[in-house]
């Protein structure tokens, strides 16, 4: 397995980000949401990268002292491989520092 990047989620990710989401859920969130998401001061998304390619993605909300999380996904060729559990864990490192519970 190549080495997994977390980091937090940016406008020029958003077409990878769009591809794992309309793959994974038979109800796939709007272009539209995940760029109001960018702006929204609650919400925070972390997305993991190999290489230059997004494979997985976790979004929250963090509303005074509680963590929500809105959605998780990981591409198809890269389930079972040990990312959402990287991504749950660095939210989870991030709900800490906060001192938020989930």
């Amino acid at each position: 397995m190549q080495k997994i990047k977390i980091s937090k989620m940016t406008a020029k990710d958003l077409p990878q980000i769009y591809e794992i989401e309309n793959e994974a859920f038979p109800i796939p969130w709007e272009k539209e949401t995940f760029e109001h998401e960018l702006s929204n001061l609650f919400a925070t998304y972390l997305i993991a990268k190999v290489d230059d390619t997004v494979v997985g993605f976790i979004g929250a909300w963090f509303i005074m002292d509680e963590c929500q999380i809105t959605n998780l996904a990981v591409h198809k060729n890269y389930r079972k491989s040990g990312v959402a559990s990287q991504l749950v864990a660095k939210l989870f490192n991030e709900c800490k520092d906060r001192k938020s519970v989930v």
